[in-house]
This record gives C-alpha cells, structure tokens and sequence, in this order.
C-alpha cells in the first residue's frame, strides 16, 4: 500500500513539473522520472526511520523541497501553491501529533519568516521573499534549531556553488541564484547523516 501512495504522489509531482510542456512524450517522461525518485525517496526514508510518521514527514518535506528547488532553479520563483499544501499538512500533523513540538514549530515559523522577509526586504532581492516561505515551511515541520543547521549548509553548498561558476566564468557577482535547489540538497545530506 506504501508503494502505491509513492508512485501516486510520485506522479502527481511529475505532472506539476510537467504542465508547462505540451507533448505528451514529455509529460509521461517527467511523471515516470518523478516517480523513480519519489521511489528512491520512499526507501531512502523508509531506512532511515523507524517511526510511521517521521518517515512521513521527511518523505514529504523532501518531495516538496525537491519540487520547489526544481521550479525555483528552472523559472526563478517559488511556487505559492505548494508553500500552501506544505503549510496545511504540516499545521495539521503539529496540532493532530504528541511528536512533533506544535506550538514551539509554529511559533519558529512565524519568526523565522518574519526576520527572512526583513532580510530579503533590506538585501533588495539578494535573498528572495520566496526563499523566506520555504524556509518558514521547514521550520513547521523541523524547529528553529534545524532551520540554523539547513540554512548553514546551505550556504556553505550555494558558496562553493558559486565560487565555481565564477572560477569557469558562467557567472558574475550580479548573478542571480536561486537558493531552495540548495535547501533541498541540505535537507537531503541531513536525512543521510
């Protein structure tokens, strides 16, 4: 039963990565390559954690963050409507399940979406308002002690990123990054430690 629901999950993130593309062709390879990797996901995670719903919220957080991070990597913005259902399932199991800290998660949220917008407003788009709802959704479902640890890694990750697009000269100082593809690779590296 937990394989049906990856490869369905699976295929619904591949159709919305794939809705800009008109030939079918297209669409069905997006949707087969989502679910190999909601696949790869499911039994990454499945290793990893024990507990049903652990599992589930990493499982989830990473198909999120994987989807966000690609959209934001190829069309440089977030897309509102999954910060939404992320937002939703994680007030959710806060208020429904004794594991998670509910209030304490929400309360990280809110602030650290406060202090990132204050950032993004102040840096004049050098650290995107998109990126300040993706990292509050984290810390819905992680805590403020997790976002300071993903965020630094994820710095250090579009750092060295960076320093090698300038080294090979695809980039200057202006050049825009999008950050979630990072965020992800973070999350992802904190699943394997």
């Amino acid at each position: 039963m937990a394989y049906m629901g990856v490869v369905v999950i699976g295929g619904i993130t591949g159709h919305y990565l794939s809705k800009s593309r008109n030939d079918m062709k297209n669409r069905m390879l997006w949707m087969l390559i989502a679910i190999v990797i909601s696949l790869g996901l499911h039994i990454l995670c499945a290793y990893q954690f024990e507990d049903d719903l652990t599992y589930f919220i990493y499982y989830m957080t990473s198909i999120l963050l994987l989807t966000i991070g690609y959209v934001d990597y190829r069309e440089l913005y977030v897309p509102m409507d999954l910060i939404l259902v992320g937002v939703i399932l994680g007030i959710y199991l806060n208020m429904t399940s004794p594991a998670l800290n509910g209030w304490m998660n929400l309360m990280s949220a809110i602030v650290t979406f406060l202090v990132l917008v204050m950032i993004s407003r102040l840096s004049r788009g050098g650290f995107g308002e998109g990126d300040a709802y993706v990292m509050a959704l984290i810390g819905l479902f992680y805590g403020g002690f997790y976002i300071v640890i993903l965020g630094m890694i994820a710095l250090i990750l579009s750092g060295v990123f960076s320093l090698i697009y300038l080294i090979m000269g695809k980039a200057d100082r202006k050049t825009l990054l999008p950050f979630v593809p990072f965020l992800a690779a973070a999350h992802l590296l904190l699943v394997w430690i």
